[in-house]
């Protein structure tokens, strides 16, 4: 990585996160190809921009960029891709190098793995507060319009994530008006269609496209990363709207409930999730036993819940996933299976 600091305009090299557990559980051969999935694609594209994100794991900076843009900032709890925003906004440039020169440690648990990704959104929102100058399309801008691009549509789909979680509420609680009156209450199906149902469609097969077109895995490990990937929605939108609205290092919550076993501790991590699970449950099951609604708008108006009830359901699946090596082998070696 070092010759590339030959070019003085550069600031930083990074080059990819990469772990040398993937093969201990099923789990953690999903985590590790939904990881892949910004490193192989995300990071590629981003870097034939100059613009993309410095992520600490794996990086060199030039000493005297980092001395001349003020260090590390103590304020936000993602410093790094804050020091890389720094260092564009200086006017350096940087180099990402797909080659993997180490390897790591996944997260061992949902847990972890869901702590993880919300420390990386909330650290995001954080960054837009605290540079949100740098985004205006004005002259004065320090960054460039494809870094300002890059920047804004790398966390569009977490502000999407955090979107989804107000439609759902929002449906929770019309399902409820519309169950108590049902003779005479209108189903807003067509208002929810395209920001649940068509949103949710263009997100997976989009994502399961670039995958297959960019990521050197079979189908069914883009599929186990699709599957992690939307069990942490909940997860995103939590971060995304604390980050926004709170101010400070986020609280997290110290797990309590160990002694208890796996299961009962995974399902109490997942504790948000499964609530509105059995609540989107619960909606979709008194609309279809209701004669009134057995019409096409009824009928939309379940495909609007069923497809806000699959990050819950995922996240519900993806923990059974996580738990299962600690009853056996079975876990391993499907990891093993899906590897080869």
């Amino acid at each position: 990585m070092v010759p590339y600091f030959d070019n003085e305009n550069v600031g930083f090299v990074q080059s990819p996160q990469d772990y040398r557990d993937r093969d201990q559980s099923a789990f953690k051969s999903f985590c590790y190809w939904e990881y892949a999935g910004f490193f192989n694609i995300g990071m590629v594209q981003r870097n034939e921009y100059n613009a993309i994100i410095q992520h600490g794991t794996m990086t060199m900076i030039r000493k005297s960029a980092l001395l001349e843009v003020g260090k590390w900032a103590e304020w936000c709890i993602c410093e790094d891709s804050e020091l890389g925003l720094r260092l564009y906004e200086a006017g350096y440039d940087s180099v990402y190098v797909k080659d993997s020169f180490g390897r790591g440690l996944m997260p061992d648990t949902m847990s972890g793995y869901m702590t993880q990704r919300f420390r990386w959104v909330y650290g995001a929102m954080q960054i837009i507060k605290g540079h949100w100058r740098s985004f205006l399309p004005t002259k004065k801008s320090p960054l460039t319009a494809a870094q300002r691009y890059y920047f804004i549509a790398g966390w569009l789909p977490w502000f999407s994530d955090a979107l989804a979680l107000f439609f759902t509420t929002a449906s929770l609680v019309l399902t409820g008006i519309i169950l108590t009156d049902p003779i005479h209450s209108e189903l807003p199906a067509n208002v929810f269609l395209l920001p649940t149902v068509g949103l949710f469609s263009f997100k997976i097969l989009r994502g399961l496209w670039l995958y297959q077109a960019r990521v050197p895995c079979s189908v069914w490990q883009s599929l186990g990363a699709a599957l992690t990937g939307l069990a942490l929605t909940h997860t995103v939108a939590r971060g995304t709207v604390q980050g926004l609205f709170t101010s400070g290092k986020p609280f997290m919550r110290t797990p309590k409930y160990e002694k208890q076993g796996p299961l009962f501790a995974g399902l109490m991590t997942i504790r948000q999730e499964l609530f509105f699970l059995i609540l989107l449950s619960a909606g979709i099951a008194a609309m279809c036993s209701i004669d009134h609604f057995d019409n096409l708008s009824g009928r939309l108006w379940i495909a609007v819940l069923s497809v806000q009830a699959v990050p819950y359901l995922a996240a519900l699946v993806t923990l059974l996933i996580s738990i299962a090596p600690n009853y056996g082998s079975k876990g391993k070696l499907l990891a093993e299976e899906l590897d080869e």
